[in-house]
């Protein structure tokens, strides 16, 4: 038996943690709107929009963090998660059990998810952190190792950019570059420059993840 421990996450406790950010924003900025006329500058407006949303989102950080660890065994795996909000649960997990696991590089975190007969497991963990990765090694390991033993299919799901339908997002996403210029040159409309600029940061951060799935 080899046990590993390291913080994870869930989609929604992100969320619920953006959202929370964004209510502090907002009765901070009805707090204060009426004490100062600086806030009626755009620009300073917007500054102060995102400090305050870095502030609080990094203030909020143990709300959506859930303390991992994992057990693992020749034919199975234990988790046991501690929530800040939620009570502590308890998981087994048998290989025999095992339909697919997946994998995924995200943008900041890597999705790890396993579907079984009985228990689901889903988590995001930090890119760089170490104890996960070793963790997933041996896992590798264990479940290869008892697929040759036993002659049970396992199957290790493919990546949204491994797949076809990532492809085609990630071909969409170049003809938008290659388009919304030519869309801003044009347009006699006022353009939504933020809407613009963060649709490229996304879109380079996707094709630069697709890019890697595919070298690889």
């Amino acid at each position: 038996m080899k046990q590993y421990s390291f913080n994870t996450s869930r989609t929604y406790l992100l969320v619920i943690r953006v959202y929370i950010s964004i209510i502090l924003i907002i009765l901070t900025v009805l707090v204060f709107e009426k004490t100062t006329s600086y806030l009626l500058h755009p620009i300073f407006f917007a500054t102060i929009v995102f400090m305050l949303f870095f502030i609080f989102y990094k203030i909020l950080k143990p709300i959506s963090i859930v303390k991992t660890s994992i057990s693992i065994y020749d034919d199975s795996i234990t988790i046991e998660k501690k929530y800040v909000l939620f009570k502590e649960i308890y998981t087994n997990i048998r290989f025999v059990e095992i339909n697919e696991y997946l994998y995924q590089p995200t943008n900041g975190y890597n999705l790890f998810k396993i579907k079984s007969k009985k228990n689901n497991l889903t988590f995001l963990v930090d890119a760089e952190n170490e104890d996960f990765n070793k963790f997933y090694v041996l896992f590798k390991k264990r479940i290869t190792k008892f697929q040759e033993n036993n002659n049970i299919p396992i199957n290790e799901s493919l990546s949204i950019y491994e797949k076809k339908t990532g492809l085609i997002i990630g071909i969409f996403i170049i003809i938008l570059f290659l388009l919304i210029p030519l869309f801003i040159f044009f347009s006699k409309k006022e353009i939504n420059y933020s809407v613009i600029v963060t649709f490229y940061i996304l879109g380079s951060i996707y094709l630069h993840r697709l890019y890697i799935s595919k070298k690889r």
